[in-house]
């Protein structure tokens, strides 16, 4: 990435990229945090990704909620080159949960889920789009139904067909995994390589298995 910037030092995906890096390796918020305060306004839409990514992870719900309109109608990602789309419904849910606001985040996963089913029932073998349905049904508390999910969304991409896709889905089952409290289970999907950073298991009030001294001590 510093060889990237060397040769595109004003390009702001690499300028963000490149200080994205502190907060997937260190869970340090403050250089992206500082890169995106430094940014041109018009190039905002092009980073909108890892300024939700920072947001959340702060804690920020106003952030959180300038990030996700600065998507403006392009698709909601969070990671780079990853082909995982989000609504805007499940993002509303996310910003809402980690606010404290937990009347408005069940009604923006309910209906983000409603969206997510009809996704579905057109492609009901396709990994990335189960995977998000999983994340849905862990914000709703659905234990069964969000670790099946993301179960069958790892066996639909397994890193043997795809290995950056495949990493991808075992990352969002960690996820679901720690928003459901399951320690065993995200332990077996975090410490599959490449093992999900901290910084992307976005806080809701399900994450306290992440922040009890005794879990961190186990990971």
């Amino acid at each position: 990435m510093a060889r990237a910037l060397a040769f595109e030092p004003n390009d702001a995906v690499t300028k963000v990229q490149h200080a994205f890096v502190e907060l997937d390796s260190k869970a340090d918020t403050r250089p992206l945090h500082q890169m995106i305060e430094s940014i041109r306004r018009a190039a905002i839409p092009s980073i909108a990704n890892n300024w939700l990514v920072c947001a959340l992870a702060e804690r920020d719900g106003t952030a959180a909620e300038n990030a996700l309109t600065a998507f403006g109608e392009s698709p909601i990602t969070f990671g780079l080159a990853e082909n995982v789309l989000f609504n805007r419904l499940f993002v509303e849910g996310v910003i809402a949960r980690i606010t404290k606001n937990e009347d408005r985040a069940r009604s923006a996963f309910i209906a983000a889920r409603a969206e997510q089913e009809k996704i579905i029932q057109a492609q009901p073998n396709y990994g990335p789009a189960l995977c998000v349905l999983g994340l849905i049904d862990a914000g709703l508390g659905r234990r069964e139904e969000a670790l099946r999910e993301g179960r069958r969304a790892v066996e639909l991409l397994p890193v043997e067909k795809d290995q950056f896709g495949g990493n991808v889905m075992i990352k969002y089952l960690a996820m679901i995994a720690a928003w459901l409290g399951d320690k065993d289970r995200f332990r077996t999907a975090y410490y599959c390589p490449p093992s999900p950073e901290r910084s992307q298991l976005w806080p809701t009030e399900t994450d306290a298995v992440l922040r009890s001294s005794a879990w961190r001590s186990a990971v």
